[in-house]
């Protein structure tokens, strides 16, 4: 994929499968409609605005039923995935009312029944509640990842031993926010025991494996030899897209990785104004 393409609109021919009035998705990027989006389907959603597959393989993509899928659909379905399917109010269910045929008949008084006496509640003994300290599943699989540090998972921080083979790897890093940012810094965390970059830190061998970032500003990289710190910052806003492409060199005797051995994670995203924006979101995807 040499650049990014612009999202182009769907046919006639689409709108009328997808039906003849797109309703607004209920939530987007839930391309299988059971309440949940997984990572998966956030890659779908990038795929159909790349104009790599089509709306018809996940309709909740658009999820404005404009027949189209914009970055800003993609970050729709990001924050599905991140913080779950937006609530939908309940469909108020009509009651029916019923018109008595006599007026009702007030019951007979009748005199309350005396107070009775109760006994004072007796002190139970609860035990407090231990905190449990919170462990990432994917911990120990060798990808440092989003919600894993290499204090609370220092497995996957761990260099395994590799030894380059002629053969290449190469991802790519699509970048999106819901404003414009100014500065990033992205960790872009890999297996060691796959894959290894010639050099460490920011040697002129590892700079040379990072590829395509904007024009201009600072540019900071820095390979920890199981994940490369990229940092960004301008003064103009960065655009969204593809935002840096990064080759490795497969390690002798080891699996090919795929998209599950590496995780892009943005570490810090900032505006014009050096606030925070905290929708930043980094996809992988293979050229």
């Amino acid at each position: 994929m040499s650049s990014l393409r612009n999202a182009l609109a769907c046919s006639l021919g689409l709108s009328m499968l997808l039906g003849a009035s797109a309703a607004q998705a209920q939530c987007p990027g839930d391309c299988d409609e059971n309440a949940t989006v997984s990572m998966g389907e956030v890659v779908t959603c990038s795929m159909i605005f790349l104009d790599r597959k089509e709306l018809t393989e996940c309709p909740n993509a658009d999820s404005n039923g404009d027949g189209r899928v914009p970055i800003s659909d993609v970050v729709r379905c990001a924050g599905s995935f991140l913080f779950g399917c937006p609530s939908q109010p309940p469909t108020p269910t009509p009651t029916p009312t019923t018109v008595p045929t006599n007026p009702p008949v007030p019951p007979p008084a009748t005199s309350p029944p005396p107070p009775t006496a109760t006994p004072p509640p007796t002190a139970t003994a609860t035990a407090s509640p231990t905190a449990t300290p919170t462990v990432s599943l994917a911990c120990g699989n060798g990808v440092l990842e989003a919600d894993e540090t290499c204090t609370s998972c220092p497995a996957d921080c761990e260099v395994q031993p590799c030894t380059p083979s002629t053969g290449k790897t190469t991802f790519l890093a699509f970048f999106s926010a819901s404003r414009g940012v100014t500065a990033v810094s992205v960790d872009f965390n890999y297996r060691s025991d796959l894959l290894q970059i010639p050099g460490s830190r920011n040697e002129s061998t590892v700079r040379a494996r990072v590829t395509g970032l904007p024009a201009g500003g600072q540019t900071i990289i820095n390979d920890r030899d199981y994940g490369v710190r990229i940092v960004k910052s301008r003064t103009e806003a960065l655009p969204e897209g593809e935002l840096f492409a990064i080759e490795f060199d497969r390690c002798t005797g080891a699996a090919e990785a795929t998209l599950d051995d590496v995780a892009c994670v943005i570490a810090s995203c900032s505006d014009e104004f050096s606030l925070p924006v905290d929708d930043c979101l980094c996809t992988v995807m293979t050229p």
